[in-house]
């Protein structure tokens, strides 16, 4: 494998990979400014009270 060859296969491993983690870490950042970001974090018990 020449140095091109692996700049080449850099490359598209880049395009594959570099979108889902964008999306990822605009998703994590939407739910964790969301209000029911607690909820989430909260445990079984923890969110009996408030279901019932």
């Amino acid at each position: 494998m020449t140095l091109y060859t692996a700049l080449i296969a850099t490359v598209e491993i880049s395009q594959v990979m570099i979108p889902p983690i964008v999306i990822g870490f605009f998703l994590a950042n939407v739910i964790r400014r969301s209000p029911y970001f607690r909820y989430l974090t909260m445990t079984g018990r923890g969110r009996s009270p408030i279901v019932n």
